[in-house]
């Protein structure tokens, strides 16, 4: 969906609000692997931000949390404390200026400074020992990374990365609520066709999804690739569960303690047909 089509809070920001605590550092983390549609609203035509680098979302989640006396930490804090400072002395004299429609949209944005404040505030160590994400690639990869590649760009790098971010964010209690969207790229070249070449096309989306897959009785060369993509989504899925499970939490796991929703956006990509939708939990 794009902007123009949310017409309230998405459903995690409405799960967001009920379960996640006054003092949580985040009230939900939307992440993807790569820049995706947004599906994520804090109300009407209010698209969230999604955060693609798992660089930034392990400073975003821990820095400054894990190592509170560090100096460094507390300058960065400081630093980031005196920008919102700045901020609240101008919106008095603002606000005097504005009409009612303008005058809501400064509060929406005012709530989310509130948010960044929180998130400043919540000082003092985690109750887990958070480490960075360990850069691995999917086993159905079969083409090696080019000289030079930069892992922050490569798709199927990303993937698992931010994986290890969303258990690490809620196994440290830094959130409750997590989204992860895997963008759609024009080109799956780290996978393999039914004849062992590299899946490239010029645009992904009119090649193969339009086209359709045909039926299990007349399968198409688009439907042979369109199941090789697809396993390899739930490939990333199964990493995910995983990392959820090995996280022990009480007389169970962590993974006992999540609710999980996986769904494809669309019901039917050549139509765009929002019915029937596959999905699991």
């Amino acid at each position: 969906s794009t902007w123009r089509d949310a017409g309230s809070a998405s459903l995690d920001h409405v799960i967001a609000e009920r379960i996640s605590p006054i003092d949580l550092p985040l009230r939900d983390l939307h992440l993807g692997v790569t820049p995706p549609f947004d599906f994520s609203f804090s109300g009407p035509r209010q698209p969230v931000d999604r955060r693609t680098e798992f660089e930034e979302v392990f400073e975003l989640l821990f820095g400054g949390f894990s190592t509170p006396d560090d100096p460094v930490a507390r300058a960065r804090v400081a630093k980031k404390q005196s920008v919102l400072d700045s901020v609240r002395g101008n919106i008095a004299a603002l606000e005097a200026k504005l009409g009612a429609a303008d005058r809501a949209t400064l509060n929406d944005y005012l709530g989310r400074v509130r948010a960044i404040e929180r998130r400043i505030s919540a000082t003092g160590t985690v109750a887990c020992q958070p480490t960075q994400p360990q850069l691995q690639r999917s086993p159905l990869r079969q083409r090696p990374e080019p000289a030079g590649y930069d892992p922050l760009w490569d798709a199927d790098i990303a993937s698992r990365a931010m994986s290890d971010m969303a258990t690490e964010a809620l196994a440290c209690d830094r959130t409750r609520v997590v989204t992860l969207a895997w963008g759609q790229p024009n080109t799956y070249e780290w996978l393999r066709n039914e004849g062992g070449q590299p899946i490239r096309t010029d645009d992904w989306h009119l090649d193969v999804v339009h086209v359709g897959g045909g039926t299990r009785g007349t399968p198409t060369p688009q439907r042979d690739l369109l199941f090789r993509v697809q396993r390899y989504y739930h490939e990333e899925l199964a990493y995910l569960l995983g990392r959820l499970r090995d996280v022990r939490e009480g007389d169970g796991t962590l993974l006992d303690n999540c609710l999980v929703l996986y769904v494809n956006e669309l019901g039917d990509g050549a139509t765009h047909s929002h019915r029937n939708k596959p999905q699991a939990t």
